[in-house]
Parts: C-alpha cells; sequence; structure tokens
C-alpha cells in the first residue's frame, strides 16, 4: 500500500477507528464535508441537523410594499428583485423595494430630444458608447429637473 495523498487515513471518533472518513460519514449518514465541518467545530455526529446550533442562518424579516416577508428570499420573489438586490438596497439604509436612482440621462441630438442614451443609440443604430461620444461632440446633455 502506497502512502500517497489519496490513501484513506484512519479517523478516530468516540474512542472507535474508523478506517477513513468516508467509513465514518457512512456510519452516521452524513457526507464526508458535514463530518469533516462537524469534527472540525466540536459538533456531535448523532445530532440532527435541524437542531445544529450555529450552522442555520435565522431568516431576516422585512417588510416591502406594506407587506411583512418572513424572509429576504421570500420578500424578493414577491417584488421581483433578487435576494442580492434586497441585500444592497438594505445596507444602504432603504427600503427593499425602493428605487435607487435612475440612471437615464435626457439628451438631444441633432434637435430631437432622447429619454435615454439607450433610445438615442436606437435611433441611430449606433451602440450607448458611441452614442455619447456623438451627444459629447455634437449635442448636448439635458439637465434634469429635481
Amino acid at each position: 500500500m502506497s502512502s500517497g495523498w489519496n490513501t484513506p487515513k484512519p479517523v478516530e471518533y468516540e474512542g472507535v477507528v474508523y478506517p477513513s472518513l468516508a467509513a465514518l460519514a457512512k456510519k452516521y449518514g452524513l457526507d464526508k464535508s458535514s463530518v469533516s465541518y462537524r469534527l472540525k467545530h466540536g459538533i456531535p455526529l448523532d445530532r440532527k441537523p435541524d437542531r445544529l446550533s450555529g450552522l442555520r442562518r435565522r431568516a431576516r424579516e422585512i417588510e416591502a410594499r406594506g407587506v411583512r416577508y418572513a424572509s429576504i428570499k421570500e420578500a424578493s420573489k414577491a417584488v421581483g428583485l433578487s435576494v442580492s438586490q434586497i441585500w444592497y438596497r438594505l445596507k444602504l439604509g432603504k427600503a427593499p423595494d425602493a428605487k435607487l436612482r435612475d440612471i437615464r440621462r435626457a439628451c438631444e441630438i441633432d434637435g430631437v430630444r432622447y429619454e435615454s442614451i439607450a433610445e438615442a443609440a436606437r435611433a441611430y443604430h449606433v451602440s450607448r458608447g458611441k452614442m455619447k461620444e456623438m451627444i459629447d461632440l455634437c449635442g448636448r446633455w439635458i439637465k434634469r429637473r429635481k
């Protein structure tokens, strides 16, 4: 038997020596990564996963559009935003469904007003980057009123 990196190593748990981590995992009906994690953090292998303290996060209750949701995931489905979008808004101290800001910039080129660069770019059949250059050279940006 070689002593390569793939050779199973004996594991001792509660006074019993198992031929490998896989054998210990099989005995307790867990996968190897769970057994490894529990051994590393001193969590008993016979404890059921739903009763593990500290391993599961508690859902964070939030309110969006006047409705209370049990978790951010539930709110994200109802509101139509991703979980990360809601987290970002909460991090900024805003409501979970708040509109962050309107990134459209009104512009005028050749005497025609467009509400956004994208709209002007579609009209001229060019990319938004190229349209931005065109507006900077021969058009004008229209200031937004607050």
